[in-house]
């Protein structure tokens, strides 16, 4: 008998969340499977699998009663729900949908490789709590992010701490014709990020312009993990990371002449491998940049953003780091990073790849065993409730702003 399982992430517009549902795919299911999608948009590497039943856009379904029953119907038809990666655990009814109707439907969830933020608020800790009532085993990909549901979870699901997901993903980049710098950047301006000033550019371009001529590197390739698509989809103009990335080049332009290079939409798998094969050094933002950098063996710094890009130390402790718009950068410790690479770095990125493949395992083994919470009538009641409580002002809030 084939199982039928049900992937939620937020695929679709992100290079990492991309390679998220990819690695939950490979690594999770068995060799025999159907699927269900619930993502931003569809990746292009799944839309001619052939196991995928149906796809739905995750972000339509609390505002849209198709979209909702269309969701509930295939978490009723699926044996197992998994949502991966990514902050998905955070105060909002698109986030905690899922849970909810895996819960009214006392359906088996498997959270994975997740991030939670902003759960502080008593109201969205009763609503977690109700909606956790099915939930098998909760894997997070740090110690904060567990710290902050582990009371709201049933005594029986079981609780991983273990690296990003992405550490197991099979990475075909072959690092031998390294000619170039890889940059990737991203607009900050949420209340939950540290504050990234407009100085950001500004001193990286200085900074890029005087290090591609000190250390003869031919390229600067600025690499985009959200394209112009997301604008589209959500709305908000800085969604992208193609324009700081266009400011990045035009500042650039005035300082130095070496070759810069900017990719007009986001990379797929292939292209991004290749990219990487040129990179003798990479400067990132965005979480899963700076991961897959790491896998690609590729002295990579990051720049942290919010919290959880300053928590992949707790991984990788050797990993470089530049604070810009914190604290003053020291150009000398930029070009020692790129000059004399912390070897450390890899055996300890190595260790992360070990400690993600065993949590993967015991999640195998986990759903393997087939296990199913015992049935609660008052959660699943609750959840109901919560469910048509949240649609119903998500479609009021809709109509207002359409109209």
């Amino acid at each position: 008998m084939t199982d039928t399982y049900f992937l939620i992430n937020w695929a679709g517009l992100n290079v990492g969340d991309d390679l998220l549902s990819e690695t939950v795919i490979k690594e999770v299911l068995p060799e025999k499977y159907e699927l269900y999608l619930a993502s931003h948009r569809l990746s292009s590497h799944l839309e001619n699998t052939e196991q995928i039943l149906g796809w739905m856009p995750l972000f339509e379904i609390s505002s849209n009663i198709s979209e909702l029953a269309r969701f509930i119907g295939a978490i009723r038809d699926s044996d197992y729900v998994i949502i991966a990666g990514g902050d998905v655990l955070r105060p909002s009814f698109t986030s905690v949908l899922p849970l909810l109707c895996s819960s009214f439907l006392n359906k088996p969830v498997y959270i994975l490789g997740v991030g939670s933020v902003g759960m502080n608020s008593p109201f969205w800790r009763a609503v977690f709590r109700c909606a956790f009532s099915s939930t098998e085993i909760v894997y997070t990909r740090d110690n904060r992010s567990m710290e902050l549901i582990s009371e709201l979870l049933p005594k029986s699901t079981e609780q991983i701490v273990a690296p990003d997901l992405i550490f197991s993903y099979d990475l075909d980049a072959q690092n031998s014709n390294s000619d170039a710098i890889i940059v990737n950047l991203r607009y900050v301006d949420e209340d939950t990020y540290y504050e990234m000033g407009d100085e950001l550019t500004e001193r990286l371009a200085d900074d890029l312009s005087r290090l591609s001529v000190e250390m003869g590197y031919t390229e600067i390739i600025l690499v985009p993990f959200v394209d112009d698509t997301a604008i589209q989809v959500t709305g908000f103009q800085r969604a992208s990371d193609i324009p700081i990335l266009s400011d990045l080049k035009e500042r650039l332009k005035e300082r130095s002449g070496v070759t810069v290079t900017i990719l007009n939409r986001r990379p797929n798998k292939e292209e991004f491998e290749k990219i990487l094969e040129r990179g003798d050094v990479s400067i990132g933002m965005r979480y899963h940049f700076v991961i897959t950098s790491l896998l690609a063996d590729i002295p990579t710094i990051a720049v942290p953003y919010a919290p959880k890009v300053d928590q992949l130390s707790t991984w990788v402790p050797a990993l470089g780091k530049l604070n810009y718009g914190r604290d003053v950068v020291n150009y000398d410790d930029l070009r020692l990073l790129c000059e004399d690479p912390n070897r450390e770095v890899t055996n300890q990125v190595e260790q992360c790849v070990e400690l993600t493949e065993a949590a993967l395992e015991e999640t195998k083994r986990v759903i393997s065993d087939g296990s199913r919470s015992e049935r609660c009538l008052k959660a699943q009641v609750g959840s109901l409730l919560l469910i048509l409580a949240g649609t119903l002002a998500n479609m009021i809030l809709r109509y207002a702003n359409e109209n």
